[in-house]
C-alpha cells in the first residue's frame, strides 16, 4: 500500500461507493462481512469489507443499539438506542 493509499484510507469520506460486491462472506464477532468495491476521488478501485448483516448485540457509546446495514442518512443507521432506565 502506498503512502497516498494509507492517508486516504484514514478518511473514508474520500471514497465513492458504487456497490459492486462478491459472494465471498466472512463472519467476525457479531457481523457478517462482504467484499465491496469502492473508488477513491482519483478513480482508483479498492476492495473493502462491508457489514452485510449484524448477528449479536451491538453497542453505541456503551449502550445496546439496533444498527441497520444501510440507510439514506447517517443518523438513520441506528434505529434504537436502548439506555438503562435510570439514564433516560
Amino acid at each position: 500500500m502506498t503512502n497516498y493509499e494509507r492517508e486516504n484510507f484514514k478518511n473514508i469520506s474520500n471514497m465513492i461507493f458504487f456497490g459492486e460486491t462478491q459472494n465471498k462472506k466472512i463472519f467476525t464477532t457479531g457481523a457478517f462481512l462482504q467484499p465491496m468495491k469502492i473508488k477513491d476521488v482519483n478513480g482508483n478501485d479498492y476492495w473493502i469489507w462491508a457489514v452485510e448483516k449484524f448477528e449479536d448485540t451491538s453497542y453505541y457509546d456503551g449502550y445496546e443499539c439496533n444498527p441497520l446495514t444501510a440507510a439514506k442518512r447517517a443518523e438513520d443507521l441506528l434505529i434504537d438506542k436502548i439506555y438503562p432506565k435510570n439514564n433516560v
